[in-house]
């Protein structure tokens, strides 16, 4: 009879180990099962949030606009049939996109280059302001002029951009490193010349 008793006793306690075995590996399966789906969710939801671009509208081309914020850092962001346009209670126009505007670009984190929607906060302004000085170096898209102080400015030269020549430069209205020239841009977008006008042409 003990005999009988002790082993008994064993199999119970060796029922009882892997029992609990069993279990504490379902409770670390179920564990990594949570911690996972924790870090999806968390994932996905860094990918519903929204991002913000502001700055000026420096260039429309079929589907796209481009963008030119405070600090001169241009992204380009894409129109799809389900952007949405609208403008602040402050601005009169209708919401239609121009070059000049101040605009807020919306996309989603999972897409930043796709605008969920574009708002115009603040219309073409008509005050201009003028940088005059020599052309000392013209990257594509750019002219970077130094005044007679020695300051240079680094302009963005849009699809709209003016080159205008003065009456005494006979030759055609082409930018050149060393002609002295007058830029002229929106206060809004003092980086995005309207008009550039050679006052003189290079020597």
């Amino acid at each position: 009879m003990n005999s009988f008793s002790t082993r008994t006793v064993g199999r119970i306690a060796v029922s009882s180990v892997l029992s609990l075995g069993l279990t504490a590996g379902a409770i670390s399966i179920a564990s990594a099962s949570t911690h996972s789906n924790k870090a999806s969710s968390h994932a996905s939801a860094k990918a519903d949030q929204s991002i913000a671009f502001q700055g000026v509208v420096t260039a429309l081309p079929t589907g796209s606009i481009t963008v030119m914020n405070a600090k001169g850092t241009s992204d380009t962001f894409t129109l799809t049939a389900t952007t949405k346009i609208l403008r602040a209670s402050n601005v009169k126009n209708t919401a239609v996109l121009a070059i000049g505007e101040r605009v807020v670009v919306r996309a989603m984190a999972s897409a930043p280059t796709v605008a969920t929607s574009v708002n115009i906060v603040a219309a073409k302004a008509k005050t201009t302001v003028a940088f005059q000085g020599s052309i000392t170096a013209l990257p594509a898209g750019f002219v970077t002029v130094k005044n007679a102080k020695g300051t240079s400015e680094t302009f963005t030269i849009a699809t709209n951009t003016k080159i205008l020549r003065a009456k005494n430069v006979k030759n055609s209205a082409t930018l050149a490193v060393g002609d002295r020239v007058e830029v002229r841009a929106l206060a809004s977008a003092p980086l995005v010349a309207t008009s550039i006008n050679i006052l003189g042409a290079k020597k």
